[in-house]
């Protein structure tokens, strides 16, 4: 079964598999970030929000809509992750 720990071992594995220099640690934790994001609409059940209501557990965090536009975001803010510090400082 799928956890919140399970999830980014893809991620990982891809970030071992390709060598810190095409992966550097920001970009890692970013894309870690990105695979349990989903599973963080589990907070909704202690705000009342039950299991099948739309922003319920598996509902629309876990739908194509929600994967494209945090697939846009996130290819956004990637190459905020790849510039070096001092590039990031100059902005």
């Amino acid at each position: 079964m799928p956890t919140v720990f399970s999830h980014p071992a893809p991620v990982l594995a891809l970030a071992a598999a390709l060598g810190p220099r095409v992966v550097p640690p920001r970009l890692l934790l970013f894309g870690m970030f990105c695979a349990v994001l989903p599973d963080l609409d589990v907070i909704g059940f202690k705000l009342g929000i039950r299991y099948a209501d739309l922003l319920g557990h598996r509902g629309f965090s876990h739908s194509l809509l929600f994967a494209l536009l945090l697939g846009l975001l996130g290819a956004a803010l990637a190459a905020l992750c790849l510039l070096p510090a001092s590039a990031r400082s100059e902005e």
